[in-house]
């Protein structure tokens, strides 16, 4: 997979002086900038993502790194492997997905009994059509819905 990936990246640039360059960043530095996405995400194939998405957006700009071995170039790889590990987990807690309790109105209530636990996540309904209870684990809206639905 890793040969791959390098490949792939080096099929960008035009000219053997600058796939040399990149191989050499990709050589020194993937190791470091896969901690450091990891720092952030704590999943790994999120961090390898970002690591992929660096690694691009080093190809591109491979003209502006000069020498290999130099701490800017570290600290330019892994500055940039931590912005795409920041979209990555910024994109991620955006399609966090919002409950169905969560979007009953207050006034109203429609939904009741296996209704109303099937929508709050307290019961789970498999492929076989049988609904198993699980712990209730409500937020403070779902709690505030299910009060208002017992009471």
């Amino acid at each position: 997979m890793e040969v791959r990936a390098v490949i792939v990246y080096l099929s960008v640039l035009d000219s053997q002086e600058k796939k040399s360059k990149f191989e050499q960043i990709y050589l020194t530095y993937r190791k470091q900038m896969y901690y450091a996405a990891f720092q952030i995400l704590q999943h790994d194939e999120d961090s390898e993502d970002a690591v992929h998405h660096a690694f691009i957006k080093i190809a591109e700009n491979i003209e502006k790194f000069s020498d290999i071995e130099c701490p800017k170039t570290r600290s330019l790889c892994v500055t940039i492997v931590e912005n795409k590990a920041i979209d990555i987990y910024r994109k991620r807690q955006r399609s966090i997905n919002i409950g169905f309790g969560e979007l009953i109105p207050t006034t109203q209530a429609p939904y009741s009994g296996t209704e109303y636990d099937l929508l709050t996540g307290k019961m789970t309904v498999y492929t076989d059509g049988v609904a198993i209870r699980k712990a209730p684990k409500l937020d403070s809206r779902a709690k505030q819905v299910y009060n208002e639905l017992v009471s």
